[in-house]
């Protein structure tokens, strides 16, 4: 089953992004962000809104609501 940190994890590298470039972009926390993309932390609110509005993608697809099947590659 795909988790909330490796959907984050492909989108990310769908961009061609480093963890450390996200995180300038997004004003996220690289510790957080570490410990979003290796499950160890529960997304929050504001994080989910970052991710969206970066990517332009439904919070549902992030959480795991929408087909997570579906291929990232729409999403690029």
């Amino acid at each position: 089953m795909d988790t909330i940190g490796k959907r984050i994890q492909r989108l990310r590298e769908s961009k061609g992004l480093s963890a450390k470039k996200l995180c300038s972009l997004l004003d996220i926390n690289t510790s957080t962000y570490s410990k979003l993309e290796n499950d160890r932390k529960s997304i929050d609110v504001e994080e989910l809104r970052k991710f969206t509005k970066y990517y332009g993608i439904s919070a549902d697809y992030i959480l795991g609501i929408d087909n997570p099947q579906e291929d990232i590659v729409m999403y690029m």
